[in-house]
């Protein structure tokens, strides 16, 4: 079946991408995305494989965090960050991670101590 010459669109496709014409091919593309932890500075370089939706690659920040074994995307709770839109998020490295936590967990216990509690 052709496409008509009046540029009308076939069903099934999105209104902005079209089948390939003979002899055109559609390219993967290769992304490398490289992680810093806001502690130490380490990085880790991987590659990031695609996720088409509407002809566009869709990465966040946590989802690209958590594909990277033992590295995590932690709120100022210490709490794992599952939302994008939680902005005070910081990217850590298991040592750096596990560091925070320890951190975290004796400021509380010095404020508990500190106005009576526990």
């Amino acid at each position: 079946m052709r496409e008509a010459a009046s540029g009308q669109r076939r069903r099934g496709f999105p209104p902005f991408t079209r089948r390939p014409l003979k002899g055109e091919v559609y390219m993967a593309i290769n992304v490398k995305v490289t992680v810093a932890c806001d502690m130490c500075g380490r990085e880790h370089d991987f590659p990031y494989r695609e996720k088409w939706r509407w002809g566009r690659i869709e990465m966040d920040v946590p989802s690209v965090v958590g594909n990277i074994a033992g590295w995590e995307l932690l709120s100022r709770e210490g709490v794992p960050v599952r939302d994008y839109r939680n902005g005070d998020g910081k990217v850590l490295c298991p040592e750096c991670a596990r560091a925070y936590r320890e951190a975290v967990e004796d400021r509380n216990r010095s404020l508990d101590a500190m106005f009576g509690g526990r």
